[in-house]
């Protein structure tokens, strides 16, 4: 749990309120369905239930320490878990013997579907901490488990939670705290190592490390993960794919855009070996992104190549990080044709921000920068900096570099992209 000091400093009660903030998550509870809550889970502080009053006052603790919050700053919501606070919390409920009847409370006091139409990642997270893998596997049952449902456990890591899970789900997780991070830029130290320590499948989980240090900036690092598999995973589909996609992505970032048309050839034949499928698409977000040199190359073989590679991934239900590379590859190609391009699609900070920050500066005149959006750009960027991407710190000050150029703004206190890139050996991808 992290900032245990946050958590222990609060009263008996708050501390008894916010775990069933935590087990909800993400709902929000006012204070009187707080109340029923807890009153039906037999939730009591010397032997007696909390009053509404004191729930008023619990959450202003609660608020004040920074482990809850009101959604959408108003009342009309109630009290949630903060994210970064929820599963601490929803553990610490576990380990007191509360987290189930919580829950059955919370499901017990629905009055009609509403707002609490999303309950199923609320039963996930709570079954997954819990230990309740029959109700898990219940709860799938007729639906395929996607990777995207296990991000709650990377940030923080909830090393102790993934260490419980039975081996079918495992990787699923792991794979879905890599996805976290990208997506997010969280720290991504304590999932790397939880995968290395925890992965029943390391080759699975190696293209998207690989990629995580890409954004590091750390290209040494990112090829040697695949070196450092054991031999049998070393030649495995989804290690030769992965390293080929990792080399592909590293020379179109150098700007080495021939030596990345090798690679994403090598990562084409990697996927076809074994199969008679004449037209394939490695499902790497690394691979994806390095299609960006197919466009950058403009021959009339990368185009046809790069066509051929976007009707084969239209066809498929690509996963959620691959999709979002794979959009920004038809972006670029249809900028370079002179097509129209939406460039902003992400609403919160993440990594499509970053996307749509190169989608901006490649329309030029066009750009639709708004300072809600750049507001946006600063939160993913002082998240990186603050894990150490500097590949994404660098690209995000050559977005605001660019953006401001074209509005004719003062360039002065703006951190230098050139800089930046240099220490990387790399060129930026604001411009085509």
């Amino acid at each position: 749990m992290t900032d245990t000091d946050a958590y222990a400093a609060l009263t008996p009660a708050a501390r008894l309120v916010a775990q069933a903030y935590g087990v909800v998550a993400p709902h929000g509870m006012g204070v009187a369905r707080t109340a029923r809550v807890l009153s039906r889970a037999g939730v009591t502080l010397l032997d007696r239930r909390l009053s509404e009053r004191e729930i008023r006052v619990a959450n202003s603790e609660i608020i004040d320490a920074e482990v809850g919050l009101r959604p959408g700053g108003g009342d009309k919501n109630g009290v949630c878990a903060a994210d970064r606070w929820a599963v601490a919390l929803a553990v610490k409920a576990q380990q007191e013997g509360r987290l189930r009847k919580i829950l059955d409370a919370f499901e017990a006091t629905r009055t009609s579907l509403g707002a609490d139409r999303y309950i199923f990642e609320t039963l996930f997270r709570c079954y997954a901490i819990g230990g309740d893998f029959d109700d898990l596997d219940q709860l799938l049952e007729g639906d395929e488990e996607s990777a995207d449902e296990w991000r709650f456990l990377a940030e923080p890591l909830a090393a102790d939670v993934l260490a419980k899970l039975p081996a079918r789900h495992i990787d699923r997780a792991l794979k879905g705290c890599l996805r976290q991070v990208v997506d997010t830029a969280a720290p991504p130290e304590p999932v790397i190592a939880a995968c290395q320590r925890l992965s029943l499948q390391p080759e699975v989980h190696a293209a998207d490390i690989a990629f995580i240090r890409i954004l590091q900036g750390r290209f040494e690092a990112a090829e040697g993960v695949f070196a450092d598999l054991p031999k049998g995973a070393r030649e495995s589909k989804p290690a030769q794919t992965g390293v080929a996609a990792t080399h592909a992505l590293i020379a179109t970032l150098g700007g080495d855009h021939l030596a990345a048309r090798h690679h994403i050839d090598a990562a084409i034949a990697a996927e076809k070996a074994g199969t008679r499928k004449r037209n394939v698409f490695p499902e790497h977000a690394a691979f994806a992104l390095a299609l960006l040199a197919l466009v950058r190359l403009d021959t009339p073989e990368s185009h046809a190549l790069l066509q051929q590679l976007l009707r084969t991934a239209e066809r498929r239900d690509l996963s959620r990080d691959v999709a979002f590379a794979f959009a920004f590859a038809v972006d670029a190609a249809r900028v370079q044709a002179g097509l129209g391009i939406h460039p902003q699609r992400a609403s919160i900070p993440c990594f499509e921000t970053l996307l749509d920050g190169f989608r901006n500066c490649w329309l030029g005149a066009n750009a639709r920068a708004t300072d809600d959006w750049l507001g946006r750009l600063d939160v993913y960027r002082d998240r990186a900096a603050a894990n150490g991407l500097w590949w994404v710190v660098a690209e995000c000050a050559a977005i605001v570099f660019r953006l401001a150029e074209l509005r004719g703004a003062d360039l002065h206190g703006l951190a230098d992209p050139q800089r930046l890139h240099a220490e990387l050996g790399t060129r930026t991808l604001t411009v085509l």
